[in-house]
């Protein structure tokens, strides 16, 4: 699952910067603001070797989804993928290095906001950097994902039937019987807006790959947290070369319409 990412020491630039003590300090900047599962996140990170100056054994890239402690859920996170560049690279005195960097988004990364919304689920890109001191810098950027086209197709489609993302959390469990890639998934809450009540609201699971999506649909499950104690859930699947040549709108009214919710 994970990718390796080899670098050249010809490519690193150094710069003049000014002298500082302590520990290695490490600015990672992703020069992406846009990314969709599937992409690679393109950035570079800068290491300043203070007053003893420094040489580098490792860079590790490493992204990373963490949820926040609810009823009855701890708190956690998982890594989603990671990338390395091997040295040793030497940081003199009083300058920096600096290294483009790239890291590849697997198609099952969960993504953080639908239609500009934020859906509070947190994935940030975590750069280590291991010196000959045996000391580790790292720092932490915040990463922003978009749903693929496939996902917007769906979800537009449900919004089409009075249905609209109103959240996106992650669950730490295995789902049974499904290609999982990762021990969470992430459930994305539906909420229907012709009713009052909480009975007719979705819950809404994509598990991506190259070729398409498994989309698992069912009742939403409010206040219950195992998944084989929710309402049953039916299962579909959509492919992302079929995009443009589905009748979306149809497609989800008879998912509805399986899971009773139509």
């Amino acid at each position: 699952m994970h990718s390796r990412e080899s670098y050249d020491p010809e490519m690193f630039t150094r710069i003049l910067a000014r002298a500082g003590g302590g520990p290695v300090d490490v600015d990672a900047q992703v020069l992406a603001g846009f990314l969709r599962p599937g992409d690679t996140v393109p950035g570079q990170v800068v290491v300043r070797g203070g007053l003893l100056g420094t040489e580098i054994q490792r860079f590790s890239f490493e992204v990373l989804a963490s949820w926040t402690a609810a009823l009855g859920v701890r708190a956690g996170d998982d890594e989603v993928n990671r990338a390395y560049a091997y040295g040793p690279f030497s940081v003199p005195r009083g300058e920096e290095v600096v290294v483009p960097f790239t890291v590849r988004l697997p198609w099952a990364t969960p993504f953080t906001e639908v239609a500009g919304r934020a859906l509070g689920v947190v994935l940030e890109l975590r750069t280590r950097v291991d010196d000959s001191a045996i000391r580790t810098g790292s720092d932490e950027d915040l990463l922003h994902v978009s749903p693929l086209p496939l996902h917007e197709a769906v979800l537009d489609a449900f919004t089409g039937h009075g249905y609209t993302c109103e959240a996106g959390r992650l669950v730490e469990e295995w789902i049974p019987d499904v290609d999982q890639p990762y021990d969470f998934y992430q459930l994305l809450e539906l909420r229907d807006r012709a009713s009052d009540g909480v009975s007719t609201d979705l819950e809404l699971v994509f598990l991506t790959n190259a070729v398409g999506c498994e989309v698992l649909l069912r009742r939403s499950g409010h206040g219950v947290q195992s998944w084989e104690e929710k309402p049953p859930a039916c299962r579909f699947v959509v492919a992302h070369h079929d995009l443009d040549r589905t009748d979306w709108n149809r497609l989800v009214g008879d998912w509805l319409r399986q899971v009773g919710a139509a």
